[in-house]
């Protein structure tokens, strides 16, 4: 289902994943080589994978992943007293550079806010993410001749939040973080919970019956 390059890939990672306890030292030098590995495996994948819909797949997951996790940082961000955290959570998702060239090197809270969730230019925004699981689902539902409809509910879920989040007022989605955020999560978590229904839940077990000897 993948190419031999993925797959030693991932071997050569699991094998390599290093056992026991570490302190938070130890701890840096293993994030680092984890986000070493995760770019390698997502490079020899869009270089090798052919579009079909295992790539769908792959790609449709990452996304959710994507804005599952970017909202979580947003959300950590405190705009009430003391100092900005953004700049913080700008470096957590790599898009602190991004924002100072897109934004001109002016940092305020709402404009970093602004960045991460609706800048669908930025790949590691919410917005971004949410497009991109729309057009995999779009893309995979092509070739789903037995859908049930499921696929049609997660992209319009999906739809409703990228509405919700693109047309609010900044100003009142920076000041309900948590809410926001909290919407962002619980679309993902629905979303993928449809897509495994649809496409990957098992069937139900059979129950065998063995015929008794004499």
């Amino acid at each position: 289902m993948i190419p031999l390059d993925l797959w030693e890939c991932i071997n050569t990672t699991w094998h390599q994943l290093p056992s026991g306890g570490f302190g938070v030292a130890r701890a840096n030098g293993f994030l680092n080589w984890a986000r070493e590995r995760s770019a390698l495996f997502g490079g020899i994948a869009r270089g090798t994978m052919v579009r079909d819909d295992g790539w769908q797949f792959l790609s449709l997951g990452r996304c959710l992943e994507q804005a599952d996790m970017t909202s979580r940082l947003v959300a950590s961000a405190s705009v009430s007293g003391g100092a900005s955290q953004w700049p913080s959570v700008l470096r957590g998702c790599g898009g602190h550079d991004a924002f100072l060239r897109t934004y001109r090197g002016v940092h305020n809270d709402a404009s970093a806010a602004e960045f991460l969730i609706r800048d669908a230019r930025f790949p590691r925004s919410i917005m971004h993410g949410l497009d991109a699981a729309s057009d995999c689902l779009a893309k995979l539902a092509v070739n789903d001749s037995v859908g049930s409809g499921r696929d049609l509910q997660a992209r319009r879920q999906l739809g409703q939040l990228r509405s919700r989040l693109e047309y609010a007022d900044m100003d009142d989605l920076v000041a309900r973080l948590d809410e926001e955020m909290a919407a962002v999560q619980d679309v993902t978590a629905s979303v993928t919970e449809l897509v495994t229904r649809q496409y990957f839940a098992a069937e139900d077990q059979h129950s065998w019956v063995t015929e008794g000897t004499r």
